[in-house]
């Protein structure tokens, strides 16, 4: 328990929407506390975010996915505020903002690396040449010539043709030169995001076989955050209660940081064995250790292995992953 001048300092360092969470005084009002806080505040924010995201490249069966992600993540964060001040969260709505934009990135950048990676050269010249700024709206992130200022008036959906483009828009070694010509084309500040696409046309950039079931990263899901043996120990318990559907959903999926089987990380620790895993998913060992190198598995793959579609196995983890997050949390 903090004592009150620790509690003060917690909460001078915290968004003040925070302050009946820091201010709980059970475990039970911490919980109503967090409760409140992803559903009344932070999912508004979610779902606003989302909804622009979506796109060819952002398809609406990942929503769902992306959402829980983001949901579990605050979860863990918000757990963790009221013990100490290196926990704060100084703006609430844009720590939300930015869990759910990299959960966003996540999916991106596994479904197209090589458009990703055009979009941070952009993001990095615009925060780095005194020539540009970008700055937030309502609309979303705007990006312009630094003398406009925080010009609001973007051109809805621009289009630019290759035949209309400039010489210089297409010099992928000068990125600075090649934004401010398209600036200068338009004569005023356009959204990021058509920025990015106005690129991508213009110079081809095209990902030769983008992933079908595009996976967020584990750095965007507490669920493999496996801090330490005793979390793991608990986390193994309640997904060891799961519905069994739900366990086979959650855990032929799970990855680590780099995208591979994190299911490993449970063996490697002592939490299960072998046998223990291959039986809370209904298999054999010998079942089991004939699918292990393929670990994780797709979404098209579990669907097919238990019979159902590709949603269905993302509601079944979406569904383990909120009763996974409301067990542990008590």
């Amino acid at each position: 328990m903090l004592d009150e001048r620790d509690k003060r300092s917690v909460l001078s360092a915290n968004d003040p929407t925070l302050r009946l969470l820091i201010e709980a005084s059970s475990d039970a009002e911490r919980e109503q506390a967090i409760e409140r806080l992803i559903v009344r505040e932070a999912q508004p924010i979610i779902d606003g975010i989302l909804a622009r995201s979506r796109s060819d490249t952002v398809r609406s069966e990942d929503l769902d996915d992306i959402s829980a992600n983001v949901q579990l993540r605050l979860l863990r964060r918000l757990q963790g505020v009221p013990a100490a001040e290196s926990n704060a969260i100084s703006s609430f709505g844009d720590f939300v903002a930015r869990l759910t934009y990299n959960a966003v990135n996540d999916v991106l950048r596994h479904r197209f690396p090589e458009r990703t990676r055009l979009k941070h050269r952009i993001r990095y010249v615009l925060e780095h040449d005194d020539r540009f700024m970008n700055w937030t709206s309502d609309a979303g992130l705007i990006a312009g010539l630094h003398r406009w200022g925080r010009r609001t008036d973007v051109i809805a959906a621009p289009r630019l043709t290759k035949q209309e483009a400039g010489a210089a828009m297409f010099a992928r070694h000068d990125m600075p030169a090649a934004l401010e010509a398209v600036f200068l084309k338009f004569g005023r500040p356009l959204l990021f995001d058509d920025m990015v696409r106005i690129f991508i046309d213009l110079w081809d950039v095209a990902d030769d076989q983008p992933s079908q079931t595009p996976e967020l990263k584990a750095s965007s899901d507490p669920l493999i955050d496996f801090e330490t043996r005793e979390y793991m120990t608990a986390l193994w318990r309640e997904i060891q209660s799961l519905p069994p559907r739900q366990r086979v959903a959650l855990l032929l999926n799970l990855r680590d940081a780099d995208g591979y089987n994190a299911v490993i990380l449970f063996v490697l620790v002592g939490t299960a064995r072998f046998d223990q895993i291959a039986e809370a998913l209904e298999m054999s060992a010998p079942q089991l250790a004939a699918i292990w190198n393929d670990l994780p598995i797709d979404d098209l793959k579990i669907a097919g292995m238990l019979g159902v579609t590709r949603q269905q196995v993302i509601n079944l983890r979406k569904s383990a992953r909120e009763r996974l997050a409301r067990r542990i949390r008590r």
